[in-house]
């Protein structure tokens, strides 16, 4: 089905049908996938899930999330609305805005990595 072919669902029926709940860092979440295997962090419990995966849905309603620093990469996909600016502030003072989104020709990505530390 083409995206023009589709029939928009309203916020809170995307939420319902992905079976969403409330993320502390505002937005909405449900994690999908774990791995059994884990790796070492610097952080108290000293063990973390090699990788995991959720659905992140930001509404009008709660449109950003808190500033926070990561301890591993995160990558963020874009599967429609958008556009979303993404501010990495790096170690040492150094930053950018990523625009997650879907136009390729304005620049925008529908992937964007996020590295640990930022």
């Amino acid at each position: 089905m083409s995206h023009a072919n589709r029939r928009a669902l309203e916020p809170d029926a995307i939420i319902e049908r992905l079976g969403l709940e409330p993320h502390p860092e505002r937005g909405y979440y449900k994690e999908t996938y774990r791995a059994s295997t884990s790796v070492h962090v610097d952080r108290p419990d000293g063990a973390r899930a090699a990788s995991t995966a959720i659905y992140f849905f930001i509404t009008a309603r709660e449109p950003a999330t808190f500033l926070h620093r990561l301890v591993s990469d995160e990558i963020f996909h874009l599967y429609d609305g958008g556009p979303l600016d993404i501010l990495r502030l790096r170690p040492g003072g150094t930053w950018d805005v990523a625009r997650l989104g879907l136009n390729l020709a304005a620049g925008e990505r529908p992937q964007i990595v996020v590295p640990a530390g930022t």
